[in-house]
């Protein structure tokens, strides 16, 4: 379901990767870069809904470690970073910011049943990158600080689930860029193309 309100869930994977790859930034073929890479990657994802009544409190937390190494420019090493995106509406935004090789995310999930198929959903999610992807004046990729400059990223949307389909008015706030609001209405069904890496 794409709008849960009740039970759990549990996910863990674990991936080996090796293969080659080559990347050729436009008009800076200095930072050209190219070869062999290998690496391995877990990831747990744990979510619980308690219920009271009409009102049910959901709690979510992720983790995500990479042996990945940086590449030679920024912009390829933001891009091929995982992803964290905490609802279907996050999915069409690109923001580096929510972007790392390793991280861990905690939620809370407060949800309304106004009835059977309607729901007020908020959600509150903080993303701690475990280093954070920084560039330098070459664009080049570094490191920042361990377990430093967290993000935000909140939720609040009137959902209402009909038998084939979801109809969603949202609105949302990233803490990066600053003052980053989004609202827009969505219906229809939610799904993912499978993913090779995750």
């Amino acid at each position: 379901q794409i709008y849960p309100a009740e039970g759990c869930a549990l996910k863990i994977l674990a991936q080996g990767v090796y293969g080659k790859y080559q990347f050729e930034p436009y008009e800076r073929a200095s930072l050209r870069d190219e070869g062999n890479q290998g690496w391995g990657q877990f990831e747990l994802n744990a979510q619980q809904y308690f219920p009271f009544g009409k009102f049910v409190l959901g709690a979510e937390v992720n983790a995500l470690y990479s042996l990945k190494k940086l590449r030679g420019d920024y912009t390829a090493s933001i891009v091929e970073a995982s992803a964290f995106y905490p609802t279907p509406a996050s999915y069409n935004i690109f923001n580096p910011a929510f972007r790392a090789r390793s991280y861990m995310t905690a939620g809370l999930l407060p949800i309304l049943k106004l009835n059977d198929n309607m729901q007020v959903r908020g959600e509150c999610h903080l993303f701690m990158p475990m280093r954070k992807i920084l560039a330098d004046e070459s664009m080049r990729p570094y490191y920042g600080k361990w377990f430093s400059e967290p993000e935000l990223f909140g939720e609040l949307s009137l959902v209402y689930n009909l038998p084939f389909a979801s109809l969603n008015i949202y609105g949302n706030y990233m803490s990066y860029p600053a003052r980053n609001w989004n609202f827009g209405i969505s219906f229809g069904l939610f799904f993912l193309a499978p993913r090779f890496l995750h």
